[in-house]
């Protein structure tokens, strides 16, 4: 009875976080690639979202984890601007990176990682009509235990952050930056 349970409670806690993790697509098709909306980005607005209690416990920080995606995004040329510059340029996009984690029995946690870049955005059919959207995104989702969590989120971030980073240096052929060469 205690197993049956247990493997209802899993299913249950799994497909809920396949629901909230889920990304629907706008359309079927696109003119441009995602990275074509990173083409000639002046910098971005950070946000992070999501680090709760499950994180801290595990040693994980919002300072900690912005910290290390501000050295990732300056060393590869990207401007991170300062919370009141990013809402006076009526342009600039805002990097989301939402980090989430649940519980699941057996010392167990369900976690997810979505990094998006939000910009203003014009409908095709009419120009006049703009909206704030994600333009490019990447997902990561997992279960580890307790011992991993801290280094498997942080390496999600920071792996989500690089290929924001790729992505961006494809379009924009900018060098990384190299301090002390």
């Amino acid at each position: 009875m205690k197993n049956k349970r247990f493997g209802m409670l899993s299913v249950a806690l799994i497909s809920t976080l396949l629901l909230f993790s889920l990304n629907f697509p706008v359309s079927a098709w696109e003119l441009s690639s995602p990275e074509e909306s990173l083409k000639g980005l002046k910098g971005v607005h950070l946000v992070i979202t999501g680090i709760n209690y499950v994180f801290e416990q595990a040693g994980i920080t919002k300072v900690q984890l912005r910290n290390e995606i501000e050295l990732k995004l300056l060393a590869n040329g990207i401007r991170i601007f300062p919370e009141g510059v990013a809402k006076i340029e009526a342009d600039a996009p805002y990097l989301y990176i939402t980090v989430n984690a649940m519980k699941a029995p057996n010392e167990l946690f369900f976690y997810s990682i979505k990094t998006e870049l939000k910009q203003w955005v014009s409908i095709f059919r009419d120009k006049n009509i703009v909206v704030y959207a994600p333009t490019w995104s990447t997902d990561v989702m997992g279960i580890t235990g307790q011992p991993n969590l801290q280094n498997i989120v942080r390496e999600g971030v920071l792996d989500s952050v690089e290929k924001f980073n790729r992505a961006f240096l494809l379009v924009n052929q900018q060098k990384r930056y190299q301090p002390y060469q």
